[in-house]
């Protein structure tokens, strides 16, 4: 007969029994409900006798059968076992839960369930961020999208023409700068200058208003230079000239209403400092011809610059003297284009395509020099101008942006006045380290006869 122990006294008794016999104990089965407790019966253990060794099955008798000495039947008694039935899923043990910038370092010890490492086991972040609540998940990807749009922000006005955090910044006077005043500007500058801020200067009618080597005039954002008719400025010092957005400096005429061509402009010539100009506005210069600001051998940084109601070309430099320009650059007057006066590269040269250039004379590449022209640049020649190449030329455009070289007179794309060939002279190539690449470019109008 199937027999199993009671769970009170463990005394053998019918697997049916629903009660113990001996002591009354209800007896549990496997058919109770999921969740509740149930009985297991276990092979009951044999109790020895610690004085002869004889063996005892349950029901233990409280002395040895065999020599009378003492049992401990506490000790062994018959062991029992309950388990739960429970079809439910399993609940997942407790996950700790850190900072998303705690690392634990050695001796950082604990319970896996109290929130601290155990030394014995790796931390794992996935499964630290599977037990973080979804409310934490989407509150921290709302912080993180709230942050990258800021730094975007932050980035672009940093680079945006408006904002005030530009390269050019107002200078701030040194030791032995003294205040500029008006007899300064009769003629040569005497001392390191500075013009204050929200002044007027003037320049007096046909006067050469001269800034020497070795000497440096700082113009403070704000000021007004103002130019008599056929005045200029002469810089063969250091002229630091930077504005701000709101307060830019003006050079203008010197006259209740201005007109284009008043004044004649600046002229940079074989400066031995650097000549920076931000934040400024050009207006009624350019006179018989004379480019705004022409520069000769110097070193020249243009930043935010404005050319207004100007007669003339606002930019005319050697070959040798490409300005630094910083965006925007903004030109509303007469003809657009930087004048490239004649002469010799002295080093590798690229033509960025910024600004349509226009060659006034014979401009040469000596040997072991290269002259670059980017993608989208237009190069245009005034009669009797041309470009010889002993050294090297690379012209690379795209099939987007393709290279122009054709006459100074083709200054707009809608120009219905059309020059006549042999406008220019011609591209030349001389001795035998002459090289030429060219790609996607287009050549116009050339063929005039070379003036010897």
């Amino acid at each position: 007969m199937d027999q199993k122990i009671c769970s009170n006294c463990g005394t053998h008794i019918p697997s049916a029994s629903a009660f113990c016999p001996k002591c009354g104990h209800p007896q549990r089965t496997v058919e109770q409900p999921v969740g509740q407790e149930v009985f297991v019966s276990l092979t009951p253990e044999m109790l020895a006798c610690k004085q002869c060794g004889t063996k005892h099955s349950a029901p233990y008798p409280s002395h040895c059968r065999a020599c009378g000495y003492p049992l401990d039947v506490s000790a062994s008694q018959p062991k029992t076992a309950f388990s739960t039935i429970n079809t439910s899923p399993p609940i997942p043990s407790p996950v700790p839960v850190f900072p998303s910038n705690f690392a634990p370092g050695p001796g950082q010890i604990g319970a896996e369930s109290g929130g601290l490492l155990n030394k014995n086991k790796t931390f794992s972040r996935l499964r630290v961020l599977k037990a973080l609540p979804r409310r934490t998940i989407i509150g921290s990807s709302i912080f993180l999208i709230v942050m990258i749009f800021i730094l975007g922000w932050a980035v672009g006005n940093r680079n945006n023409p408006g904002s005030e955090a530009t390269k050019c910044s107002p200078f701030e006077p040194g030791e032995g700068y003294e205040a500029a005043n008006q007899n300064d500007l009769k003629g040569t500058l005497q001392q390191n200058s500075y013009m204050e801020a929200g002044k007027e200067y003037s320049i007096a009618e046909g006067a050469i208003f001269t800034i020497p080597s070795g000497k440096a005039l700082m113009i403070e954002p704000g000021a007004r230079i103002k130019f008599g008719k056929g005045a200029r400025m002469v810089v063969n010092g250091e002229l630091l000239a930077c504005g701000t957005r709101s307060k830019r400096i003006l050079f203008t005429a010197d006259a209740t209403t201005g007109s284009p061509g008043y004044w004649l402009g600046i002229e940079i010539k074989n400066a031995n400092g650097a000549t920076i100009i931000g934040h400024a506005n050009f207006e009624f210069g350019g006179m018989d011809g004379h480019a705004v600001i022409w520069v000769e051998k110097s070193d020249l940084t243009l930043e935010d610059v404005r050319f207004e109601s100007n007669k003339s070309l606002s930019i005319s430099i050697t070959p040798d003297s490409f300005p630094s320009l910083i965006s925007p650059f903004t030109v509303d007057n007469g003809p657009t284009g930087w004048e490239v006066r004649g002469g010799k590269l002295t080093d590798d040269l690229t033509w960025d395509g910024e600004q349509p250039l226009i060659i006034n004379g014979k401009l040469e590449v000596p040997k072991e020099v290269t002259l670059y022209i980017n993608a989208g640049s237009h190069v245009k020649f005034l009669p009797d101008s041309s470009l010889a190449v002993y050294g090297k030329i690379i012209a690379s455009g795209t099939s987007q942006k393709r290279i122009l070289v054709t006459s100074a007179s083709d200054l707009l794309a809608d120009d219905t006045s059309r020059p006549s060939n042999e406008a220019w002279t011609g591209l030349f190539f001389f001795g035998d380290q002459a090289q030429g690449e060219f790609s996607f470019v287009d050549f116009q109008y050339a063929g005039g006869e070379e003036d010897q």
